[in-house]
């Protein structure tokens, strides 16, 4: 199913994005691989951001502008075509705004074009490299986001190493074929997405036999075939 992990069905549907700062590009591609259409306004672009351009295509918009007067050009709710309306927007706030005022003014502008916000308090999160483990209560109840994160830590002190090595191992995959041929990556990407084979190496807990399945990707995307 084409989902972010907002739990809201985005596929086909328009997503503004506003503000882009150079750790934002995972969250940009988790939100183009949930199948929605992205207009993203910022007056920078960082580059890894510019180069998912030429890969996802006509569904990541660019506008190189202010996000609040992009927001003011927008017709009031009820006035704009469905088709061209967002389902929801994402701000990220260092970028698009520095200020309270700022902020302010732009969940103004958001809500006079009748556009959703995805804003929400930061959820309790586990960190080992690239992995990232999120216990989250709608910010209701921190003490047991912290509790349950830490059974969840406790129970996963042997594995989350090797967990966070297999990624590194990705990473290093992604860096290796993104610079010579991004759409290959776009493939190996999907095609290691629904490995049953690397999933049951690591239910097992045979992480070398994963880390094995996983370099044979860039063997086979790059080696006698091509």
């Amino acid at each position: 199913m084409h989902y972010h992990p907002t739990a809201i069905n985005l596929k086909g549907e328009r997503v503004l994005v506003l503000g882009a700062l150079n750790d934002i590009a995972p969250e940009i591609e988790r939100l183009l691989d949930s199948q929605a259409r992205l207009t993203l306004v910022s007056q920078i672009v960082p580059d890894d951001i510019a180069v998912l351009l030429p890969v996802y295509g006509e569904r990541l918009e660019i506008v190189k502008q202010n996000s609040v007067d992009y927001l003011r050009s927008l017709p009031p709710a009820g006035q704009s075509d469905p088709q061209s309306s967002y389902k929801m927007a994402v701000i990220f706030k260092l970028a698009a705004g520095k200020t309270k005022g700022d902020l302010a003014e732009l969940h103004s502008l958001l809500g006079r074009a009748g556009i959703a916000v995805f804003d929400t308090n930061e959820p309790c999160v586990l960190k080992r490299g690239h992995l990232k483990i999120a216990v989250f209560s709608d910010g209701l109840l921190k003490p047991l986001e912290k509790a349950i994160m830490a059974k969840i830590e406790e129970a996963l002190l042997v594995d989350l190493d090797h967990y966070a090595h297999l990624l590194d191992d990705v990473a290093d995959l992604q860096d290796s074929v993104q610079g010579r041929d991004p759409q290959a990556w776009r493939t190996i990407k999907d095609d290691l997405a629904s490995s049953e084979q690397i999933f049951q190496a690591i239910d097992r807990g045979n992480f070398k036999e994963a880390q094995k399945l996983i370099n044979e990707f860039d063997a086979t995307s790059f080696g006698q075939e091509h």
